[in-house]
Formats: C-alpha cells, sequence, structure tokens
C-alpha cells in the first residue's frame, strides 16, 4: 500500500487517514531527497530569538503561581509563548523517549 503524506512546518500529516491492525508495526520509514533537508535545526523564528528572563513570573499573594515560583526556585522563568503545536510535539517526544527508548 502507498500513503500520501503532506509535510508542514516539520510535521507530516497522512493525506487519508490509514487504519492499521492492532499487531502492525508502530514504525514506519519514508524516503526524503538529500537536497530537502536542512543540514540543522538550530534556526528559529525571529520573534523566539530572545532570551529566557531571570526574573519570575508575576504573581498575587497567595496564587498559584506564586506556588509553582517556590517550587520550581530559580528555574521559575518567564519564558516565550509556545504554540499548541509546539506544546504537542514535545508531549509526543517526551512519550516517544519514554515508552520506545529513542
Amino acid at each position: 500500500m502507498q500513503a500520501e503524506i503532506i509535510i508542514s512546518y516539520g510535521h507530516i500529516k497522512l493525506l487519508r487517514p490509514v487504519y492499521l491492525k492492532p499487531d502492525a508495526p508502530i514504525r514506519y520509514s519514508i524516503e526524503i531527497p538529500d537536497d530537502a533537508v536542512a543540514p540543522v535545526r538550530d534556526w528559529l523564528p525571529e520573534e523566539f530569538n530572545t532570551e529566557f528572563t531571570s526574573q519570575y513570573p508575576a504573581t498575587r499573594p497567595g496564587s498559584l503561581q506564586e506556588r509553582y515560583n517556590q517550587i520550581l526556585g530559580k528555574m521559575a522563568k518567564t519564558r516565550p509563548a509556545a504554540s499548541i503545536g509546539d506544546d504537542f510535539q514535545t508531549l509526543q517526544d517526551a512519550l516517544e523517549e519514554r515508552y520506545y527508548g529513542r
């Protein structure tokens, strides 16, 4: 079987859903031409090129954010906002690493 995919912003999506049997393999390979692959992934859009602030996020006394700041200590920093897609990809990467040892 051959399936068509769309690659958008580095994410692959099937053009039409494919329903696999429960015992089907979980990993598949695709062939991407070498001239279409960027050499490194160290580039970021200009708006994300700012450094994190070293200040705690603003809080009100007794708020949940104040509690988080106390728990995180010096790791509590204001960071650039992430999109839903970025959050989803971060979750997927963490799950793959945890369960598939990637």
